[in-house]
């Protein structure tokens, strides 16, 4: 039963990091993703252009939606956090 719960957990926080590195953070003048954070093994984007300056009490490599996504980040609901730099690219709109 824990296990599910952990499970569940993840694969709840893996979606809502997903929309808001995906839908959330848009370029507002193009409409086009600015950058996609997977969570599978760090903090940092796909493409290795935005990397995290703080990754502090996350567990990576958890198990995520089965065929779906690749693995998840597993965040303790106190201390995790994962934390970017302000930097122009990620903030288009206070550009």
């Amino acid at each position: 039963m824990i296990r599910k719960l952990k499970l569940a957990r993840s694969i709840v926080a893996a979606g809502l990091l997903t929309l808001i590195g995906i839908v959330g953070v848009t370029n507002v003048n193009a409409q086009q993703p600015i950058a996609h954070f997977s969570l599978d093994s760090d903090g940092n984007s796909a493409n290795g252009e935005f990397t995290a300056s703080t990754v502090t009490d996350v567990e990576f490599g958890a198990d995520s939606a089965p065929g779906l996504t690749g693995t998840s980040a597993t965040f303790n609901g106190t201390s995790s956090i994962i934390q970017h730099d302000w930097i122009a690219d990620l903030n288009p709109a206070e550009s």
